[in-house]
């Protein structure tokens, strides 16, 4: 209880927040640390609260004064692999540590990936790209014995182990798709979108002839199947370093083992797998639905409005338009735009800061053959700026596809909540995070007087109901508390999303007349889908 705890290699805080929600929310204060700082500044946007915050900081590196013997407990969770200098990490972990603190870390070390890299390396075809292997490759791939080297590494610095062990994990996906992209999720070399899945396919052939014949593996990437090794280290900060601690298994967030099965587990879902996020999949969905009427042209420039982290942007060309000339992504969001071009920005595919119901740059007026939008312009409170500037950004005879969202239950219960005594404080400014088309009696006529009145036409405009089924509760949770604007305080999220739910539910059934809501782990929202041509 009351303790202070450090997350080394926090990325982009999503696993840090998970883990003070769900595995230790009795803690006193939780903080995240990485090594890149447009990573910590996305984190402090979108997950710091009261108790949960984030800095940049080099593990490897000198260790700040300050941070000396300031945490009970640090944990690291598939980061310190990336430490060359893995003595200099393990020191200042030590040293980060108060009297009686303890680490938890889980540690890639031996994968066929790593072997396929230096392959590849060698290679007239690949060498181009995959360059400067060895700095991508775990400490403990090549070591004939990984677990006596870190016995006497932490020996050296003074930790009781009380726990280091070695353990397999078998990702298995679905299909190829699924195995493509988590493999090349974790890739750190820039390849070529053009070059992309040549690549891929000869990834994972090196791949699967390391795991079938130099680990002996029966499945690899043949099966849908990435395998990889690792160490769960668990070790205790003693007064009187090297003595052994009676009580070293008396930790304040869980036993050990199944802290490590735990952590094992959310980290497959949230940084190896390629997740499904809602908004995602449907953005996809209706552009593989409408493709017989979306006139991609040739050598085109298109543009990405509301483009968020470039994930979804990045997809879209890889899958449905890679004959483009080159695409752009745009969000008002500098933190996002500095994270799209640090992880999806290629030779043909780049992000850029702009507000679309703003001022018009004028580079951009009448620069794009194509527009796109996915679940970005209803946050515009002046749709009809929104949209001229839209109108002025394409070239004739270029087209605008996109989704807006309509109406759902979830602004409904924005509005109750932020009525209630309880849930003021929080849940403020309400307004502006509901769609201007929520309130509307004919939704489809005011965005055809509109887009009208802009001056486009409308080859497509039609209304549709999205149902986003979840298979229990938690992930419903997750579904719908991604999208809540308001900085909950963590100790009170759980309550807040019961409350919210059940107002959602009570507006789906009485107010739409849903036959489901939120009790049957469903979230609907009526969405505007639009295809309009400047001619």
């Amino acid at each position: 209880m009351d303790s202070t705890i450090l997350d080394i290699g926090c990325g982009d805080g999503s696993l840090t927040s998970k883990l003070f929600k769900e595995l230790i929310p009795n803690c006193k204060t939780m903080t995240g640390c990485d090594i890149n700082e447009d990573m910590i500044r996305f984190a402090n946007e979108h997950y710091a609260s009261e108790r949960v915050n984030f800095t940049t900081l080099n593990i490897e590196g000198e260790l700040p004064d300050q941070l000396r013997e300031r945490f009970h407990h640090a944990i690291s969770v598939f980061a310190l692999n990336w430490c060359l200098r893995q003595e200099t990490a393990f020191q200042n972990i030590y040293d980060i540590l108060t009297d009686q603190g303890s680490c938890f870390a889980i540690i890639a070390e031996r994968v066929s990936l790593f072997d396929a890299y230096r392959n590849l390396a060698k290679t007239e075809k690949w060498k181009p790209w995959v360059i400067d292997v060895e700095k991508y490759i775990s400490p403990y791939h090549d070591s004939q014995d990984s677990l006596k080297e870190m016995q006497q590494l932490l020996g050296k610095i003074r930790f009781t182990t009380t726990k280091l062990e070695h353990k397999k994990i078998f990702h298995e996906y679905e299909n190829l798709e699924k195995l493509k992209g988590g493999i090349m999720s974790v890739v750190p070399f820039k390849i070529p979108d053009e070059l992309h899945e040549d690549f891929f396919k000869d990834l994972s052939q090196e791949m699967q002839m390391f795991d079938t014949k130099k680990y002996n593996y029966k499945k690899s990437t043949d099966d849908f199947v990435f395998n990889g090794a690792y160490d769960i280290r668990w070790t205790r900060y003693n007064i009187c370093p090297g003595s052994k601690s009676k009580n070293s298994t008396n930790i304040t967030f869980a036993l050990v083992k199944e802290t490590a099965d735990y952590l094992a587990k959310l980290i497959i879902i949230d940084v190896f797998c390629k997740n499904s996020v809602d908004e995602k999949t449907s953005a996809m969905m209706y552009l593989e639905e409408y493709v017989n009427i979306l006139n991609w042209k040739m050598d085109s420039m298109i543009l990405d409005i509301g483009c968020g982290d470039g994930s979804l942007t990045s997809k879209i060309f890889k899958e449905i338009i890679p004959n483009c000339k080159t695409m752009i992504g745009c969000d008002i969001s500098e933190d996002m735009i500095r994270f799209a071009n640090e992880h999806y920005a290629s030779e043909r595919v780049n992000f850029t800061t702009l507000n679309i119901e703003g001022d018009l740059p004028d580079q951009l007026r009448e620069r794009f053959h194509h527009v796109i939008s996915f679940f970005a312009l209803h946050w515009c409170l002046r749709q009809e700026t929104a949209f001229q500037n839209i109108y002025d950004i394409l070239r004739d005879d270029g087209s605008c596809f996109g989704i807006v969202v309509g109406k759902t239950s979830l602004y409904d219960a924005y509005r109750t909540l932020a009525k209630t005594e309880k849930w003021k404080p929080w849940v403020t400014d309400v307004e502006s995070y509901i769609s201007p088309y929520h309130d509307s009696q004919d939704s489809l006529k005011d965005m055809q007087q509109l887009l009208g009145k802009v001056g486009f036409t409308i080859t497509k405009l039609e209304q549709k109901l999205i149902f986003h089924e979840y298979e229990n509760l938690e992930n419903l949770k997750g579904g719908i508390m991604a999208v809540v604007p308001f900085k909950i305080p963590d100790e009170l999220y759980d309550d807040f999303f019961v409350d919210l739910s059940q107002e959602m539910q009570m507006a789906d059934t009485k107010k739409y007349n849903f036959k489901k809501s939120t009790n049957d782990f469903i979230f609907i929202v009526q969405i505007l889908v639009l295809y309009v041509e400047k001619k």
